[in-house]
């Protein structure tokens, strides 16, 4: 009798001997103070098979090699972070035949609309299977003197919140996986 862990190992053995190829994903990223890097793990904790997490601001991600590409960002000061925006054009065509995810961190939720259509191209939007707000949070101890000045006059907030969307991260799993996603 085998424990759960041997019937894994096996099961992923059986897979690679008769040529099925394991699920490989792709999240990249790009934030300011850490709720998009925070979205973009609670979407790999629910992702199944090879995992790899890049944050656009600190390394390079190439899209080859991957089956299913999962793109977050976050909005500051009405645009998207230039990495995101750079990594989208880079691999503009290459992303169009992949099954992808996009996600976005934002406050102004009246507004999620139209910051997703300026975020990311039209083109990759439409082909995109799933689109999600996976919320917004203000990170005060992160935050240099004028960014919380700022924070505080536009949004009316003096501490730290964290308004981040499970149920985004849940939709966004589901139609990238199915039944596959783990949760």
């Amino acid at each position: 009798m085998f424990s759960r862990g041997n019937n894994v190992t096996i099961n992923i053995r059986l897979l690679l001997y008769f040529g099925v190829k394991a699920m490989k994903t792709l999240i990249v990223y790009a934030g300011r103070h850490g709720c998009t890097q925070k979205c973009a793990e609670m979407l790999a904790a629910r992702a199944p098979g090879g995992i790899t997490l890049a944050n656009l601001q600190k390394c390079q991600a190439d899209p080859s090699g991957y089956d299913t590409v999962i793109i977050g960002g976050s909005i500051r000061m009405g645009k998207i972070q230039k990495e995101t925006a750079a990594f989208c054009r880079a691999y503009h065509s290459q992303l169009l035949e992949k099954k992808v995810g996009l996600f976005l961190c934002c406050a102004n939720t009246n507004a999620v609309e139209s910051q997703l259509q300026a975020a990311f191209p039209a083109e990759l939007l439409a082909a995109a299977r799933a689109v999600e707000h996976l919320g917004y949070a203000y990170y005060f101890q992160k935050m240099n003197f004028l960014e919380r000045a700022v924070v505080k006059k536009i949004a009316g907030v003096s501490r730290t919140v964290e308004n981040i969307s499970q149920a985004g991260v849940d939709r966004l799993c589901a139609a990238l996986y199915g039944e596959q996603s783990a949760g």
